[in-house]
């Protein structure tokens, strides 16, 4: 009468511990944005030089090392306020993404 339950806990106990690895490796992450146009590069809304975009990726990296940088560029954006962006995540040593229209 009592194998039954033990033998079902021994069969899904590897099915558990992997839904709980798998739960750990999906997990939501932050995610700063910096527009970046021909007037200016920005964040939510403000506009930042590239001394902000360093403290702005210093501290989200401070406070959750797998915060994802995005960087939205428009077709006539500022090439160097592209660039200081990036290199501000990397800087920071977090990962960054680049999206173009």
């Amino acid at each position: 009468m009592l194998a039954l339950p033990i033998a079902g806990w021994a069969v899904s106990r590897s099915r558990v511990a992997a839904a709980q690895a798998l739960s750990v490796k999906v997990r939501t992450h932050h995610v700063l944005t910096f527009v970046v146009s021909a007037q200016a590069a920005t964040h939510d809304g403000q506009p930042v030089d590239r001394a902000a975009m360093d403290d702005l990726c210093r501290r989200a990296a401070a406070a959750d090392p797998s915060t994802v940088v995005r960087v939205e560029v428009s077709k006539d954006a500022d090439h160097d306020a592209a660039v200081g962006a990036l290199t501000a995540a990397q800087t920071a040593g977090l990962p960054f993404e680049l999206i173009r229209p």
